[in-house]
């Protein structure tokens, strides 16, 4: 719950300011010369100028919205080779079981195998990243995780057109431990 003050005034600021102006003169002059009643009358008329003012106390309830991440599997041909199967699917569930732990993530999965690769021309990780979150506001994308060997034909030439801003994270850590298994 958020409180604030707004105010919206009902005549032009330096209106409003010169009216102040003028009635803290006559006020300062009624006080002067010990008019019966100045106390009450100047702050009746300070209470007007605030009144001018119109503010307004607000109370917002706020509901956070969830960040989105996308966590890409890489599956397609060049993942058969030796145990690099396994190896993601060890890899994917780790990175998925730690997402799950944290508060305010909307998780999201995506499997690249050969027939989600619509051109035949590779690995195609980034256009499966931008179809997953094309519902999803840019700035409530948190990131993108891509498990793969490390063989991803289609990234951008530069951020900007990934279509947001958050981190984009490639574990190659498949490559890296079949490599030292033997």
């Amino acid at each position: 719950m958020t409180w604030s003050l707004s105010i919206d005034p009902l005549l032009p600021l330096p209106a409003i300011i010169a009216l102040g102006v003028i009635i803290t003169l006559v006020c300062a002059y009624l006080l002067f010369v010990g008019m019966r009643g100045a106390l009450i009358r100047s702050l009746a008329l300070a209470l007007l100028v605030l009144a001018l003012l119109n503010p307004a106390v607000l109370r917002e309830d706020r509901e956070y919205l969830p960040s989105t991440v996308v966590v890409v599997s890489d599956n397609s041909k060049s993942q058969q080779l030796e145990n690099r199967t396994e190896l993601t699917e060890a890899a994917r569930e780790e990175i998925v079981s730690q997402l799950q732990a944290l508060d305010g993530i909307d998780l999201r999965q995506v499997s690249l195998n050969d027939t989600s690769m619509e051109t035949g021309d590779g690995t195609r990780a980034f256009s499966a990243i931008s179809n997953e979150l094309a519902d999803v506001p840019p700035e409530r994308i948190a990131g993108a995780i891509v498990i793969t060997d490390g063989q991803i034909h289609d990234i951008p030439a530069t951020a900007e057109k990934l279509g947001f801003s958050a981190p984009v994270h490639a574990s190659s850590q498949v490559v890296k431990a079949s490599l030292t298994d033997d």
